[in-house]
């Protein structure tokens, strides 16, 4: 049995997973891994030295900044080479309208692997996902939540979580060699400095922390669009001493560094694979409550378990939250951190309920 899989671009940090899925597989199944090498786009994209087998590269051609055109689905779709075709179910993919019809005609077992659904999507969007879910024999979602919106939308549809993760097996082997180091910050944010992330409302809480006497400390590692207005920005509400910039950041013995630096991991927007990094190196998480404004791997982050979770967009819940964090002996709260991850966000975990859903249809 044949089967083709499709991501939407190469992510570096998918690598992990795909080699798991590339090493597990059954010897009755042949997997090819197509993954995009668009390398004007702002991805770090998959190298040659990739562990991961039968690995077809192309392009995505994209129609606008944010929807493109998968040429190879369609003809693999169309053609007869593979029994199974599993698809990266975004609604801006334009050749996934045409490939989810295609491999029904011809016979094939069809997949979607994704975020499935938020529950915020307007008229258009929830019938664009519907369109794709009906014809899929199985659905692979990142999240819980999105398993009980799609099943609200399509009663009895056939849907897993696979949920996401980075290189557990490394990260963890990274952590438990690094030296422990005094805490330094009170909180860290890693990631893309985009508005999505919501960064001011950070900073006004550091205002308001000033404003009463409990100066905060932040470490931001990372860079993007919007670094030079919210640099200006802590300047304007002075708490530009508040926070240490380290830059971007790439190096995962300088990560863990980082995080065993700082009591709680802060993201004021939404939060994605920051979760899974923090939670790796054991450090809780602070984001947001409202899960239709999240990203899936939020689900993770139970309140004063392993973090804490504020009101959305509201400023001084957020202040609250904080002031209160920083009172917390967090040592049962950083084992938490591991325990809430090690079971389900693991490339091992993603690939056996890979292989144990697409089993079902051998």
């Amino acid at each position: 049995m044949k089967i083709a899989l499709f991501t939407d671009q190469g992510a570096h940090y998918r690598e992990p997973v795909f080699s798991q899925i590339s090493e597990d597989t059954p010897p009755d199944f042949e997997i090819d891994f197509y993954i995009p090498s668009n390398k004007k786009r702002d991805f770090n994209i998959l190298g040659t030295d990739t562990k991961i087998k039968n690995v077809y590269r192309f392009e995505n051609r994209y129609v606008t900044k944010l929807s493109y055109i998968q040429w190879p689905a369609i003809k693999v779709a169309l053609g007869s080479k593979y029994d199974f075709l599993v698809l990266w179910g975004g609604t801006n993919v334009i050749s996934n309208y045409f490939a989810v019809l295609f491999s029904k005609l011809t016979g094939k077992k069809l997949f979607l692997w994704g975020h499935g659904a938020y529950g915020n999507e307007g008229f258009l969007k929830r019938l664009l996902r519907k369109y794709l879910f009906v014809f899929a024999d199985h659905q692979f979602t990142y999240g819980d939540r999105a398993v009980k919106i799609i099943n609200n939308w399509l009663p009895n549809k056939k849907l897993v979580p696979i949920y996401n993760s980075l290189d557990f097996v490394k990260l963890n082997e990274i952590y438990l060699k690094a030296p422990d180091h005094e805490l330094r910050w009170d909180f860290i944010f890693v990631g893309r400095l985009t508005k999505v992330k919501n960064l001011e409302l950070l900073f006004q809480a550091l205002q308001m922390g000033n404003n009463n006497g409990q100066a905060f400390s932040l470490l931001i590692v990372g860079s993007g669009a919007d670094e030079d207005h919210l640099k200006a920005l802590t300047k304007e509400l002075d708490v530009d001493k508040n926070i240490t910039w380290a830059g971007a950041c790439y190096d995962e013995e300088k990560l863990v560094e980082y995080f065993k630096k700082s009591r709680f991991c802060v993201s004021p927007g939404n939060i994605g694979l920051m979760a899974m990094h923090s939670l790796y190196f054991r450090t809780p998480v602070i984001t947001h409550n409202c899960l239709a404004q999240q990203m899936p791997e939020a689900e993770v982050i139970k309140d004063d378990y392993n973090g804490f979770l504020f009101e959305y967009n509201d400023l001084e819940d957020l202040y609250k939250t904080m002031s209160d964090s920083i009172k917390v002996d967090t040592k049962k709260m950083n084992e938490n951190c591991f325990d809430s991850i090690k079971d389900d966000y693991t490339p091992l975990a993603q690939s056996t309920t890979f292989w144990r859903t697409i089993d079902l249809y051998n």
